[in-house]
């Protein structure tokens, strides 16, 4: 694929006069359309909890179809939702977007944090129709794995698909259908996050690789195509794991001597201050322990009962709120194997790697961009929205530009980046 534009450039760069460099912003020897983005939530602009309108709009395939326009590419089709309150169904319940307010807490303290929008007449339709006509450049299906790339049922399943109108017919073949000259592939993100939310085991890397391989390999038979494949980041750094601290346990002289009462004998103690949460574990002395340094809790912990009903001190957590030494270690080792595999397979099939990888890693220490700090805190670092799993607009920019960055690095082009932080924020009441 990407070796075919790599003759022309030999033949080109023979020539008199580079016929590339005529215009300052060009596309280079790269293929603009027909473009197919094919991915799970981060694909399709799911955020802030919902897939909704302005996410949507700002989804990074949108914005690197915007770019593309500027060089000539054509428009790019979305399955828009038609209200701005979005939906989501979690757990089978229908529910709208998160937005920053005001909130009391069993306390009577008033923070302002993510809350969702009540469901309206708007939320259910979005969860039943596109706005929009297919076929669609962004085949971003939320919450699709990689094992549902073929899958021609599932529309059944996965309401999301279903909302689109492709019954019977599975992702690859839809993608495949418009014969994509430019497509990018990001997938692989929901089998982590299922398996760190929800303790679902993803599959092994050789079974990611076979459920890839034949999506890669029809796409890559049209060898005039480009095809950008992305790397996978540790999710276990998503600000959805790491908002809680593990010491987030507030205890004054009496509180604590009450508990160090009560676990008097089970190697537990508690001081005043912040204290480690108490956990549930089968496998230690009486079934709970404090949590570790190391490990983490997740976002859907419900902190009134933790205020209120002693969650986490006389009450121990349960397992389905915590990400234990072992859980990390496997799921690390996960992205680690898919990333391999990802290397591998455009290695073979001559797609050109996006490392977003090393973009989501940079988030640790923090990134500048025109005077901003982008990192992994919710809210305030700017690259999540407010579910804490997926980016935010300006997040998606961020993307975006990695994808635009190994185009014009891979095939000469001059395609501009997205201007970030000209692009929405988070907003606060």
């Amino acid at each position: 694929m990407k070796y075919w534009y790599a003759i022309a450039l030999l033949v080109l760069a023979g020539c008199g006069k580079d016929l590339l460099d005529t215009d300052p912003i060009n596309r280079g020897v790269l293929p603009l359309t027909p473009y197919v983005a094919i991915g799970g939530s981060e694909t399709a602009g799911f955020a802030d909890g919902a897939l909704h309108f302005e996410a949507q709009q700002y989804s990074y395939p949108a914005l690197i179809a915007q770019q593309l326009q500027l060089v000539g590419g054509n428009s790019f089709t979305q399955p828009l939702t038609a209200d701005t309150g979005g939906f989501a169904f979690i757990n089978g319940i229908l529910l709208a977007k998160f937005d920053l307010g005001n909130k009391e807490d069993c306390l009577g303290e008033t923070s302002v944090i993510p809350v969702r929008r009540e469901v309206t007449n708007g939320t259910f339709a979005s969860s039943f129709y596109a706005s929009k006509g297919g076929p669609y450049g962004n085949m971003g299906i939320p919450f699709l794995k990689v094992a549902d790339i073929d899958n021609v049922n599932l529309s059944a399943s996965n309401r999301y698909y279903f909302r689109t109108g492709l019954d019977s017919i599975s992702v690859a073949e839809a993608v495949l259908a418009q014969s994509p000259r430019l497509f990018t592939i990001w997938l692989g993100m929901e089998d982590l996050l299922a398996q760190a939310i929800s303790q679902v085991p993803a599959p092994a890397a050789i079974q990611y690789y076979n459920y890839l391989l034949p999506l890669v390999d029809s796409l890559a038979q049209d060898t005039a195509a480009a095809g950008f494949v992305a790397t996978l980041p540790d999710v276990t750094a998503f600000p959805f794991f790491n908002t809680i601290p593990y010491n987030a346990l507030e205890l004054d002289q009496p509180l604590a001597d009450a508990l160090n009462q009560a676990y008097v004998g089970q190697g537990i103690s508690f001081q005043p201050g912040p204290n480690a949460f108490i956990i549930a574990d089968a496998n230690a002395p009486g079934g709970k322990r404090q949590i570790k340094a190391t490990e983490k809790l997740l976002l859907t912990l419900p902190l009134d009962s933790v205020k209120c009903l002693f969650l986490g001190s006389l009450t121990p957590i349960s397992a389905q709120y915590v990400l234990d030494e072992a859980e990390l270690a496997e799921i690390r080792s996960q992205v680690l194997g898919y990333n391999v595999i990802i290397r591998e397979l455009a290695e073979e099939k001559g797609l050109s790697v996006v490392d977003i990888n090393a973009l989501y890693a940079k988030l640790e220490t923090g990134l500048q961009i025109n005077g901003q700090e982008f990192n992994n805190e919710l809210v305030s670092g700017g690259f999540f929205s407010l579910d804490g799993l997926n980016p935010s607009q300006r997040g998606a920019a961020l993307i975006a530009n990695e994808f635009i960055a190994v185009m014009n690095a891979e095939y000469r082009a001059t395609i501009p980046t997205v201007s970030v932080v000209q692009l929405p924020g988070i907003r606060f009441p």
